[in-house]
């Protein structure tokens, strides 16, 4: 059964995208309108993990993971920088404005209460030389998608992964008010079997993926 769905994939009627559910949620499907109506007939389904999922083993055609981008065995393109930094919405700037990181201190930090999120804020505020900081008051939750809402409808700042917050920051739903950030070593990639890297399915999702982010480029959006 497993050998046939994978066929069937191969045949070109669909293909099999594992991921963040996040970065499923915040990046990618935004995005697949497009894909959509350039390849109609190739249907995309997303398959939202944390786990690293074996390309060799299950139902699966391309992954977005994160890391250094060697991985034994698969061809692997990168997507996205994974840097680290904090977002508010402007109604909240509009009332408590950040000015200088000392302003910080007046306002509701929202944290993702999960590893290895936890520390997002500890590691941003070492970053930023501004560890002596504490905030006004703290709100927890779940996952990043999660915080970026709450952050979005102004209940406090939060901490975010770049690509997260890609379309936000373009839209002006979230701002960025700080320049500093902390500089993932780790990155996102679209990554593949090298066995199965060409077969056409799989090359068109993967150019049309690539050529809607800037290639070669660490930049954090």
């Amino acid at each position: 059964a497993l050998e046939a769905a994978r066929d069937r994939a191969r045949g070109g009627h669909g293909l099999t995208v594992a991921l963040l559910a996040t970065l499923a949620q915040r990046w990618l499907i935004p995005r697949l309108a497009a894909f959509q109506e350039l390849r109609p007939d190739l249907e995309v389904r997303l398959l939202t993990t944390s786990a690293m999922v074996d390309l060799d083993r299950e139902d699966v055609d391309l992954a977005i993971r994160v890391g250094d981008g060697r991985w034994p065995g698969c061809r692997a393109d990168f997507l996205a920088a994974n840097d680290l930094f904090p977002v508010a919405a402007p109604m909240l700037l509009a009332n408590r404005p950040l000015h200088a990181l000392a302003d910080l201190a007046g306002h509701v930090w929202i944290h993702v209460d999960a590893s290895p999120r936890r520390d997002d804020w500890g590691r941003w505020l070492n970053a930023a030389g501004a560890t002596e900081l504490v905030s006004a008051g703290r709100m927890a939750f779940a996952n990043s998608a999660q915080a970026l809402d709450a952050a979005a409808a102004g209940l406090g700042v939060a901490m975010a992964h770049a690509p997260f917050v890609a379309a936000d920051l373009a839209s002006g739903r979230l701002v960025r008010p700080f320049p500093e950030r902390v500089a993932e070593p780790d990155a996102f990639y679209l990554v593949a079997n090298a066995a199965d890297a060409d077969a056409p399915h799989i090359r068109a999702f993967r150019d049309w993926l690539l050529s809607t982010v800037p290639q070669h480029s660490r930049d954090p959006v």
